[in-house]
């Protein structure tokens, strides 16, 4: 015998640190982060050696200016490097937002009550009035939200109401 639960879920932490993109902007928001600053500092770290004392107003000048070149090279290093890591990791973190997806109750179809994850609705339950494009559905918000399509979400920010 099945005892079916009638109500609002709670959408757990895991639930949020997905639905928010996390994951992601936490690992690309180290690589844009910490590379250059890393790069910029080794770049600091020999140039000081070259260019001493740096008690001298134009060696300090040239480190200055070398370091924030070294930084933004690293930026653009980073922006390199994000591009071929995305088509590295991106078949490997697939299958794992689409388990977090099915954990949500996802495929959503036409008629399905869902409570959403993310944004300004966040936490309201609305109902699933059409299929879109990309594993994502349109929900009943209201006209102005369906006019600005603001009313689309992907299956990972959503969870379905049972």
């Amino acid at each position: 015998m099945w005892l079916i639960f009638i109500g609002a879920m709670k959408p757990t932490r895991a639930q949020y640190f997905f639905a928010n993109g996390r994951p992601l902007q936490v690992f690309f928001g180290l690589l844009f982060v910490a590379g250059p600053l890393y790069f910029a500092y080794v770049v600091a770290s020999i140039l000081a050696g070259v260019y001493q004392p740096l008690s001298d107003i134009w060696n300090l000048f040239r480190v200055s200016f070398l370091v924030i070149a070294a930084l933004l090279m690293g930026v653009l290093l980073a922006l390199v490097v994000a591009a071929f890591l995305a088509g590295i990791f991106w078949p490997l973190l697939r299958p794992l937002y689409k388990s977090r997806a099915l954990k949500n109750g996802a495929p959503f179809r036409v008629g399905d009550n869902v409570q959403i994850l993310v944004g300004r609705h966040k936490g309201r339950v609305a109902r699933v009035y059409d299929d879109w494009r990309d594993e994502c559905v349109r929900v009943e918000l209201g006209e102005k939200e369906k006019e600005n399509f603001s009313d689309i979400f992907s299956d990972i920010q959503l969870l379905r109401e049972h």
